[in-house]
């Protein structure tokens, strides 16, 4: 599959805000909780391969680990647990960890500020240098770094993706909620 931005269909939208997801098991909310932490490793083994993360208090945290390979870009597919009439509802997001964001706001606050800087230096009083068409060069460089590393971290984002529902839908019986009643 082909993606807007990439070999993988997880486009850098959904990767930056999330690809939302509700599931739904006729289980109880507790037994679903217990099921998710039962069936999932906390992913310390280095040498694990598949679903691993925790299930706490109705709220979880899943990621696809891949051995020998820690990547800090990969998404997280985390949520919480409702409990409905007749079912247990699991909504979720599938998605750039909260510590990447932060970091990603950072990044471009620092680009931010040293553009301005760049700017006030070629357009300033004194006028640039011979060589300050190199920032014209470089900077945007430093501005598309985060895009190629979300691209070529999670190349295969979308097939971890299709394994935590498989995993889901093995160890809780969660499956995609049935859309009734929508319009054409």
């Amino acid at each position: 599959m082909r993606g807007r931005l990439g070999p993988s269909s997880v486009t850098l939208r959904e990767y930056l805000f999330g690809r939302r997801t509700t599931l739904v098991s006729p289980h109880a909310k507790d037994e679903v909780a217990r099921r998710i932490k039962d069936g999932t490793g906390l992913g310390l083994n280095p040498c694990k391969r598949g679903v691993s993360g925790w299930s706490f208090l109705g709220q979880f945290r899943l990621v696809y680990d891949i051995p020998m390979f820690s990547n800090g870009f990969r998404p997280v597919f985390a949520g919480r647990l409702y409990e409905d009439r007749r079912a247990t509802v699991l909504k979720a997001s599938y998605g750039a960890p909260g510590h990447l964001l932060a970091s990603y706001v950072l990044w471009y606050t620092f680009l931010a500020v040293i553009a301005v800087i760049g700017v006030a230096l070629l357009f300033g009083a004194e006028g640039g240098t011979s060589e300050s068409w190199i920032l014209a060069i470089v900077f945007p460089l430093f501005g598309f770094f985060p895009i190629g590393a979300h691209l070529f971290a999670n190349r295969k984002a979308d097939e971890h993706f299709d394994a935590i529902l498989e995993h889901l839908a093995s160890v809780a019986d969660l499956r995609p909620e049935a859309r009734t009643g929508r319009r054409a």
